[in-house]
C-alpha cells in the first residue's frame, strides 16, 4: 500500500491567500460602490431642459421680435416661467413689438410682448364698398339663422295705390357680420345671439337699403354658396298676382243722353274722339281734351222764328214756311 505524502502548508501561506482574497473582496466591492455612487449622482445632476426664446441682444421697447433680435436656449424646466415664450409659439409674435425691455439672455414672456392693435370693422370692406346695417327685426325671413359669408337677396314689400306690392331690392348681398361676430362660429361654439346684421353694399345699393327700411319692409331670402346668379326670381308683385288672378275688367259708365236746345245727340261732339282712361294709366299725362263750342241754348232764337208766317212780311213768311217744310 502506497501512503501519499502531505505536507501541510505553512502559515505563511496561508495568510498570504487570505489576505489575497480579501484584498479582491474589498477591491471589488468598492468598485460598486463608486459605480453605484457616481450614477447617482449624475441622475441627481441630471434635470429636465426646455429650449426657450431669449433676447440676443438688448431690446428696447419698441423692438420687433424677429430672426436677429431672438436666440434659443435650453434652460432647467424648473428655472422656466409658465408664460415664456417657445419656439414652436414664435410665429405668434413674429415682428411684434415689445412693450418692456429684455436685457440680453433673458427669456422673452408673453407679457413682454406690446398687445396688438386689431384691424378695424372698415379693412374688411373693399374700395368703394360700403356696410350697411340693419335691425333683425326689421329683417324677417331667415335673419335668425345668418352667418357672417352668408349670400342673401333682399324684397321689400311696399304699399302702391292701395295695394301690397313686393319687388326685388338687391340680389346677391354678403352678409359681413351679425352683431358683432365677424367670422363664422366654428364646429362646437357655442352660437351667440344678435340683433343686426351688417351687409356689403356699394353707395347706391346703400341708399336704396336705407329708403326701402323707411318706407317698406325688407325681407331676406338665404342663396346657396356655390349659387352666383345676379338675378332673383320674376314673379313679383301683389298676392293677386302671383296666383295669377286678375281683376275683373271694368264696366264702362252709362252714357246720359244730352239735350241741346230741341235736339237730342248721342255723345258730346267735343268727346267724339277721347279715349278713356282705366286706372293703370292715371299717373300718365292726362290727355287735353279741346274744349266744347257751346251750342246756342234754346232761348236764343231770333224773334221772328216765334212769330206766325201770316204776320210776317211776303219774303219773310215764304222763307219760314220753306223751313218748317223741310226734314
Amino acid at each position: 500500500m502506497i501512503k501519499r505524502a502531505f505536507r501541510r502548508p505553512d502559515a505563511r501561506t496561508v495568510l498570504f491567500l487570505l489576505a489575497l482574497s480579501a484584498g479582491g473582496l474589498a477591491a471589488w466591492t468598492t468598485r460598486h460602490y463608486i459605480a453605484d455612487k457616481v450614477a447617482s449622482l449624475e441622475a441627481q445632476a441630471r434635470v429636465p431642459m426646455v429650449q426657450v426664446v431669449v433676447a440676443a441682444t438688448d431690446l428696447i421697447p419698441g423692438s420687433r421680435l424677429n430672426a436677429d433680435t431672438v436666440a434659443v436656449r435650453e434652460m432647467p424646466r424648473d428655472w422656466v416661467s409658465d408664460s415664456a415664450i417657445l419656439p414652436e409659439h414664435f410665429a405668434q409674435v413674429d415682428a411684434a413689438p415689445l412693450g418692456h425691455a429684455v436685457r440680453r439672455g433673458e427669456p422673452i414672456l408673453w407679457a413682454h410682448v406690446a398687445p396688438q392693435q386689431h384691424a378695424p370693422f372698415s379693412a374688411q370692406l373693399q374700395a368703394g364698398r360700403r356696410a350697411v346695417t340693419l335691425a333683425v327685426d326689421e329683417i324677417s325671413s331667415v335673419s335668425g339663422m345668418l352667418s357672417p359669408g352668408d349670400v342673401i337677396d333682399l324684397y321689400v314689400s311696399f304699399e302702391y295705390r292701395n295695394k301690397r306690392m313686393t319687388r326685388l331690392l338687391l340680389p346677391t348681398v354678403k352678409v359681413l357680420a351679425t352683431g358683432q361676430q365677424i367670422v363664422p362660429a366654428v364646429a362646437g361654439q357655442d352660437e351667440r345671439s344678435f340683433s343686426t346684421v351688417t351687409l356689403d353694399t356699394d353707395p347706391d345699393q346703400a341708399v336704396k337699403v336705407i329708403v326701402a327700411r323707411q318706407g317698406g319692409s325688407i325681407s331676406a331670402v338665404l342663396r346657396a354658396q356655390q349659387d352666383a346668379r345676379q338675378t332673383g326670381p320674376a314673379q313679383t308683385g301683389d298676392l293677386a298676382s302671383v296666383f295669377g288672378l286678375r281683376p275683373p275688367p271694368r264696366r264702362p259708365p252709362a252714357k246720359v243722353a244730352v239735350v241741346y236746345g230741341d235736339e237730342t245727340v248721342k255723345q258730346m261732339p267735343a268727346l267724339a274722339g277721347a279715349r278713356l282712361v282705366d286706372d293703370d294709366e292715371e299717373d300718365a299725362a292726362p290727355a287735353r281734351v279741346p274744349t266744347p263750342v257751346r251750342p246756342a241754348p234754346a232761348w236764343e232764337v231770333d224773334v221772328a222764328d216765334l212769330m206766325p208766317p201770316s204776320a210776317l212780311p211776303a219774303g219773310q213768311a215764304s222763307a219760314a214756311l220753306a223751313a218748317q217744310e223741310a226734314p
